[in-house]
């Protein structure tokens, strides 16, 4: 049995997450977690159930785990924005039908006078952060130079021989 926002593999390899299933109860809806450029798509549900492998890990939750506790008020802002954007878009059954979701995308963009690219990457990190509005947050902790805090790269380095860089400010 997969439930709503339950993590699975098939076997492509991907890890995906169910989002809905339909009316009918026949097919799922469902969007790989880890794409940056992933969609809604619609699978039959009892073909999904025979070829899925559940996941139980814990790795998984570290990598969606979006917490507010250390969330500064501008981050919580830009969170709230965002919902504000997406709210009844997340509720419309339709924005999950490829047919559709352009259409509704759109209609939203002008009215909230935004681009229909940033509706769409926010639908994408609610849907695969979990469908909550602290999926909107961001996972800022993995921006950034890993590692090497103290010592950053300081600009190109010279192309001439024997030159040295230097640095402009402390």
């Amino acid at each position: 049995l997969i439930l709503k926002n339950d993590h699975f593999k098939l076997p492509d390899g991907r890890t995906y997450t169910l989002l809905t299933d339909t009316p009918t109860g026949n097919s799922v809806f469902i969007i790989d977690v880890l794409s940056s450029t992933a969609l809604p798509v619609e699978k039959n549900y009892a073909e999904l159930l025979q070829i899925a492998n559940l996941m139980h890990d814990e790795s998984r939750q570290q990598k969606f785990n979006h917490s507010t506790h250390f969330s500064s008020k501008a981050r919580l802002a830009v969170q709230a924005r965002n919902w504000k954007i997406i709210e009844p878009l997340t509720t419309n059954p339709l924005i999950y039908i490829q047919g559709d979701r352009w259409r509704i995308i759109s209609e939203r963009a002008s009215k909230m006078q935004c681009s229909p690219k940033t509706i769409l990457l926010n639908l994408r990190r609610y849907w695969q952060g979990g469908q909550t509005q602290v999926a909107l947050l961001g996972n800022y902790a993995n921006c950034g130079r890993a590692g090497e805090l103290e010592k950053g790269a300081r600009g190109k380095p010279s192309k001439k021989p024997g030159a040295s860089n230097f640095r402009m400010t402390p």
